[in-house]
């Protein structure tokens, strides 16, 4: 029994050797510094644990939150939230391909952790069409407060060497490739915008609507609980429908445009009811040099449109809820 367990162990050494001896060559031969180690794998999205990265190392109490998808975390200009709502102390929390549901998932945990006073989502039709991601919401909180020494629980609790392998590499080309549509580095605010020089146009995501893509009743839903739950807790929701380019927005057919006023309808009828701030900035025309595909603005497009949100919010003479 003993020569058997003995054996266990020097094959579990051997394994351990190995994989540490790959780990090595690995990080050599790609020239993988401390700076590229990628993000705690707390959800099955690289995105999202990117960011929640940089929330746990931000340390702020936020007054001003942004949720969301990429509408959120690429379409919205930093700068001028803060000067419009009179605070420097703001966190865009959004990431890739966050639904609804993921939206108000995090909200709750985030609202453990700061006390908003105000929440800020830009969303368009995709936001309501993507699969929920997987993520240990009971734990985020803990992960998030931890400091830099216990924030290393978490790789090794969720540790995956697949995971690691694939994104040593992928950890340091998203954190610094500024005009591919993966660049993962965020402003002080956690916000990124693209800028359009030598940008990497990808045909296929240029002439991408995506309103032939069913949305997802569900989601709806949870609007209507995060609506409810800003309403519950004092914070004002601002919500931007984000636009289209011109050149392809031009081009929609009956049915689409249709799809698309059902779409804000929805919206509009979820947020009335909580009279609470819905711009549709649909309303104008939006030039295809502001954007990198149909959808994402590059940052002088991101400047005018949440220019134009705000603009919006003024005009209503006293910020009293419902605008179409």
């Amino acid at each position: 029994m003993k020569k058997f367990i003995k054996m266990i162990a020097l094959f579990i050494c051997y394994i351990m050797l190995f994989n540490l001896c790959c780990i090595v060559l690995y990080v050599v031969y790609f020239k993988i510094s401390v700076n590229d180690i990628p993000a705690p794998n707390i959800s099955n999205s690289y995105s999202f644990n990117e960011k929640m990265e940089f929330l746990r190392k931000k340390k702020i109490d936020a007054d001003i939150i942004v949720i969301g998808s990429s509408m959120s975390l690429n379409n919205l200009y930093s700068k001028t939230i803060t000067d419009e709502l009179h605070s420097t102390s703001f966190l865009n929390t959004a990431s890739w391909g966050m639904s609804i549901k993921d939206d108000f998932l995090l909200l709750k945990r985030l609202s453990e952790i700061h006390k908003p006073s105000t929440l800020i989502i830009a969303s368009n039709t995709i936001d309501f069409s993507q699969t929920d991601k997987k993520v240990d919401y009971v734990s985020l909180k803990q992960f998030l407060e931890s400091n830099n020494f216990a924030s290393l629980f978490y790789h090794i609790k969720n540790f995956n060497l697949k995971y690691y392998f694939t994104n040593f590499r992928y950890a340091k080309k998203v954190r610094s490739c500024k005009n591919e549509y993966e660049y993962l580095g965020f402003d002080r605010c956690g916000t990124i915008n693209f800028d359009s020089t030598d940008f990497k146009i990808n045909i296929d995501r240029w002439n991408s609507d995506n309103l032939s893509t069913e949305t997802f009743s569900h989601q709806y839903s949870y609007l209507d609980s995060i609506s409810s739950f800003c309403k519950s807790k004092n914070i004002k929701l601002l919500f931007f429908q984000s636009p289209y380019r011109n050149g392809l927005y031009s081009t929609f057919d009956l049915n689409k445009l249709n799809n698309l006023k059902s779409h804000i309808d929805k919206i509009g009828f979820i947020l009335k009811r909580n009279n609470q701030i819905f711009i549709n900035a649909n309303d104008v025309i939006w030039a295809d040099q502001l954007f990198v595909d149909g959808i994402h603005f590059n940052k002088f497009g991101a400047k005018k449109f949440t220019e134009y949100c705000f603009d919006k919010i003024k005009a209503h003479d006293g910020n009293k809820g419902y605008m179409r």
